[in-house]
C-alpha cells in the first residue's frame, strides 16, 4: 500500500471513530473554557427531541456533579469516561431519563446550553443561584417558575433515599436548599432536587412550577417558618431527635444489608457515622439488642465515643426498645 492510500486509510478510520464517538453522546473537547462559545463535550439529541426544550437539572453531591435529561439518549458509560478523562463518570439510563455523573473539581460545576441539534456541557465556575420563589401552603411548598419540565425520580447516591428531580427547560435553580423533617432539598445549578424520607412524599408539576407535598390525604409536609434545621441523617451529630428510617419493611431491610456493609467497609477509627446509620435503621425494625451490639462495638475502637449525646441517645432508646420491644 503507498504512502497516499495509507494516509487516506487512516483519515477515513479517524472520521469513523469520531462519528461514532459523537453517535454516542461524546464530542470532541474545545480548550478554550473562558469562551462562550466553546464547550468541553456535546451531547446529540435524538430526532424526537429538540435540544431548547430538553428539561435538565444540574446538582452536586459527594465530589460528583449530576446532569439529569428528561429524555432517553444512547450515551454509552465508556464514551463519556474517554471524552471527559475520568474513568469514574458514570451514565445512568432510567425510564424516559439519562444521568451523567462526572467528578468534578472543587469551586466548579457543569453548565450546559442548547444547541442547533445537540446540548453543549461545559465546566463552569460554581456561583450561587436561587430564583425559585418559595412559598408554603396547608402543608405544601410551592416552589414557583414558568419553565418546570418533567420529574425524575431516582435513588440518591449517597443515601439510597427516594431523590426527586424537577427537571427545567430554563435557568431555574435553588442554592437555598430548605429541610425540614421528611425532605431535605440540595442544593442546584439548575432544576430542583430533593431527597425524600420515603416514597410517601411526592414532587409533582403544577402550572406555576413545582410542589412537593404528602401522598397521604390529609397530612401536610412539617414545615418550619423559619425554614427547620435539616434532618439528623443529614446532621448525625445534632441530638434533637432520632428521624429513624421511613421504609416499609422490605425497604428496611435492604438498608440493614447496605448499611453493614458500609460499616464493614469503613476504616477502622473512622465507623461513626456508619454506624449512626446502621443503629437508627436497626431501631426502625425493633432490633434493640443488635442495635446496642452495634454501639458497643463502636464504643472498643473508638471509648470516647460514649461521651457523646448522639451515641448515648441512640444507646437508650435501643435500651428502651430491648426490654419493651414492640411497646416503645
Amino acid at each position: 500500500m503507498t504512502r497516499s492510500r495509507m494516509a487516506a486509510a487512516n483519515r477515513k478510520k479517524f472520521r469513523y471513530v469520531a462519528y461514532i464517538s459523537l453517535a454516542l453522546g461524546g464530542g470532541i473537547p474545545h480548550a478554550a473554557f473562558g469562551n462562550s462559545s466553546s464547550y468541553w463535550f456535546r451531547i446529540l439529541v435524538p430526532d424526537n427531541l429538540v435540544p431548547a426544550n430538553v428539561g435538565q437539572s444540574i446538582f452536586e453531591e459527594g465530589g460528583n456533579s449530576y446532569l439529569v435529561l428528561a429524555g432517553s439518549f444512547p450515551i454509552k458509560a465508556y464514551a463519556l469516561k474517554k471524552i471527559t478523562g475520568n474513568q469514574k463518570a458514570a451514565v445512568i439510563h432510567l425510564q424516559n431519563s439519562t444521568v451523567l455523573k462526572i467528578p468534578t473539581p472543587a469551586g466548579q460545576s457543569l453548565s450546559t446550553q442548547a444547541g442547533n441539534s445537540s446540548i453543549h456541557v461545559n465546566l463552569t465556575q460554581s456561583a450561587p443561584q436561587n430564583n425559585v420563589k418559595i412559598s408554603f401552603d396547608k402543608g405544601f411548598i410551592n416552589l414557583g417558575c414558568t419553565d418546570a419540565g418533567p420529574i425524575v425520580t431516582m435513588a440518591d447516591p449517597q443515601t439510597g433515599r427516594p431523590l426527586l428531580i424537577g427537571t427545567v427547560t430554563g435557568t431555574t435553580a435553588l442554592s437555598d436548599a430548605p429541610s425540614g423533617p421528611g425532605y431535605r432539598f440540595l442544593p442546584t445549578s439548575r432544576g430542583i432536587a430533593v431527597i425524600a424520607s420515603s416514597d410517601e412524599v411526592a414532587l409533582s408539576r403544577q402550572a406555576g412550577g413545582f410542589s412537593l407535598g404528602s401522598l397521604k390525604a390529609g397530612t401536610g409536609l412539617p414545615i418550619g417558618n423559619p425554614l427547620l434545621v435539616p434532618p439528623l441523617t443529614a446532621a448525625s451529630r445534632t441530638p434533637d431527635g432520632l428521624d429513624l428510617p421511613r421504609y416499609n419493611l422490605i425497604g428496611l431491610r435492604q438498608r440493614l444489608g447496605l448499611q453493614r456493609i458500609a460499616v464493614t467497609q469503613a476504616p477502622a477509627l473512622d465507623k461513626e457515622e456508619a454506624t449512626f446509620k446502621l443503629v437508627r435503621v436497626m431501631l426502625a425494625l425493633d432490633m434493640g439488642p443488635e442495635a446496642i451490639g452495634a454501639l458497643d462495638r463502636l464504643a472498643q475502637t473508638q471509648p470516647l465515643i460514649t461521651e457523646g449525646e448522639q451515641w448515648n441517645l441512640l444507646h437508650s432508646v435501643a435500651n428502651i426498645i430491648s426490654n419493651n420491644p414492640r411497646g416503645h
